[in-house]
């Protein structure tokens, strides 16, 4: 993993300077013909990736602070927020969270920086916050 993140953020900054070279700001204002295709990175369970893997942090923290302009966006999940796993950094670069019910508002502050997720009912209830700040209850499949 820790080198599938690191080739990820060498093509970020090829990305960027491809976009330098033709004086773009964002991927999709590249030509169509020379345009890299986007890139999603999920990340499942988290708190376990980086608890076993030094030097993870670090690459998903340049992931997340420049890679989303060049086409590469992260979807990190985990079962257990807490501060250690989510640090303020890493959070503040995540342009949008969903949280799903949590045990306790400290968790749900983790995941939105304001409580509310502490009271869904589950069975598909949650709530996103964009990069925007706006907060919004949704309704999904209980799958």
């Amino acid at each position: 993993m820790y080198q599938f993140l690191l080739e990820s953020v060498e093509e970020s900054e090829r990305r960027y300077a491809l976009m330098s070279q033709h004086r773009v700001e964002k991927l999709a204002q590249l030509p169509r013909h020379i345009r890299p295709r986007y890139r999603v990175i999920v990340v499942d369970e988290l708190a376990n990736l980086l608890k076993h893997h030094d030097g993870i942090e670090k690459q998903l923290m340049m992931l997340a602070e420049k890679a989303r302009a060049s086409g590469i966006h992260l979807i990190l999940n985990t079962q257990r927020p807490d501060a250690k796993v989510l640090d303020g950094t890493l959070r503040s670069n995540l342009p949008a969270r969903i949280a799903l019910s949590v045990q306790k508002s400290t968790e749900s502050k983790i995941i939105l920086d304001e409580t509310g997720a502490e009271n869904l009912l589950g069975k598909g209830d949650h709530l996103v916050k964009w990069d925007n700040g706006t907060l919004y209850f949704l309704h999904g499949f209980d799958v």
